[in-house]
């Protein structure tokens, strides 16, 4: 272990350390890695665990496509020019499958069999031992189908093995000092579309510039904007409701979705709620 992870090791609350200990001892165990990074809190502490301990036995890969948004795009770009990892892009093209356009409740395991299949492919092509996700603990507590198609193509997920949750997650990369501990989840774009309603790139490019603008009129970055055809439903932090009592503010927002195409602008009163289009249907988790 490199002396930087040692001493930060050390600042993590005991809570975590005896998990931490085991992640990082499973980690230490693999011969080579290949890193699923997109940039958010789980991969970027997996992926500096990981090359920390491993050094250039570890590798990051990126899976590109239209339902990654800009500002992902830009997170994963300014880490590396900070970062001394290896470090590939490959492009996945989920939107030109059917079975992932068609947009069922299964839409999330045809993109996983598309993206960690050609990660799979990469790390046999070049004699990586094992591909690993930063999918956690939580995860196991939501409609999550993406999960059967990473536990189907053998792909680890570290986390889970440790029994880590996503808060402690974000603990031991703030112990860590990793600036995205307190990052807001940033799920793919397609996660905005309803089930049974196709996956189209011109949806996906509406969802991102929708949400985009939102952000830059200085919102909490915890945003959806849910494309319903003709309607859009944004999703918000609740401190920030209070902002659309302001007529101004609540028409600049609806002249822009408006030039989007959406013919309805909607504010969900319930605010932002990760995984909310998985209340469409009950599913047994066990």
């Amino acid at each position: 272990m490199s002396p930087n992870l040692s001493n930060k090791t050390s600042s993590i609350e005991t809570r975590c350390a005896r998990k931490f200990a085991h992640l990082r001892e499973i980690l230490s165990q693999m011969e080579s890695l290949l890193v699923a990074f997109s940039g958010g809190v789980d991969s970027t502490l997996l992926l500096k665990i990981a090359s920390d301990l491993l050094g250039d036995r570890v590798t990051a890969i990126t899976a590109l496509s239209e339902t990654l948004s800009r500002s992902q795009h830009d997170r994963i770009t300014h880490f590396f020019a900070a970062h001394a990892i290896r470090h590939i892009k490959i492009t996945s093209p989920e939107t030109s499958d059917p079975c992932f356009i068609k947009n069922d409740k299964d839409r999330c395991y045809y993109c996983k069999k598309v993206k960690f299949g050609l990660m799979m492919d990469h790390a046999a092509a070049n004699h990586i031992t094992a591909v690993i996700d930063g999918s956690n603990r939580d995860d196991l507590n939501d409609y999550r189908p993406g999960t059967r198609a990473i536990r189907e193509l053998g792909v680890r997920s570290p986390f889970i093995e440790a029994g880590i949750a996503k808060s402690e997650i974000r603990e031991m990369a703030r112990s860590l000092d990793l600036p995205v501990w307190n990052l807001p989840s940033d799920s793919c774009l397609a996660t905005r579309i309803p089930y049974g309603r196709p996956i189209t790139r011109q949806k996906l490019a509406v969802i991102e510039r929708g949400e985009a603008f939102l952000k830059d009129l200085g919102l909490i970055p915890s945003i959806r904007a849910r494309h319903y055809d003709e309607m859009v439903r944004i999703e918000l932090n609740e401190k920030d409701f209070s902002r659309f009592s302001d007529a101004d503010f609540r028409n600049k927002v609806i002249g822009f979705f408006k030039e989007l195409g959406f013919v309805h602008v909607t504010l969900d009163l319930e605010g932002f709620h990760s995984g909310s289009m998985n209340q469409t249907f009950t599913i047994d988790l066990n």
